[in-house]
């Protein structure tokens, strides 16, 4: 969630939400909502993505990277480097999402 509010509201969101967890990454632009029965451990906290280790009630663990990317090439160096290192050292299925302001193409 891309909230573009200062941090201080987010757990009056936490409440409207119904949620459990809520957390924020360093430079609060990336916000995460995590309902109950699921246990949350943070692996990565950095101005660019927010990683979370995330276990259900039945055991089963995954990562989740959710990603709000600087808007140049040569900022986004410092995403890559982190999202190499926590791939690098991971043996947990992972899912990464976000806005990682790259485009391949026109089309």
């Amino acid at each position: 969630m891309e909230p573009f509010q200062d941090t201080t509201h987010i757990h009056n969101y936490k409440r409207r939400l119904g949620m459990q967890y809520a957390n924020y990454n360093t430079n609060g632009q990336i916000w995460v909502f995590i309902k109950e029965g699921i246990s949350v451990g943070v692996i990565s906290d950095m101005e660019q993505q927010l990683s979370l280790q995330l276990t259900l009630a039945n055991g089963y663990q995954f990562l989740v990277t959710m990603v709000y990317a600087k808007c140049t090439a040569v900022e986004r160096l410092c995403l890559w480097d982190d999202l190499y290192f926590i791939g690098n050292n991971l043996s947990l299925p992972w899912i990464g999402g976000g806005d990682f302001n790259v485009i391949m193409e026109e089309e």
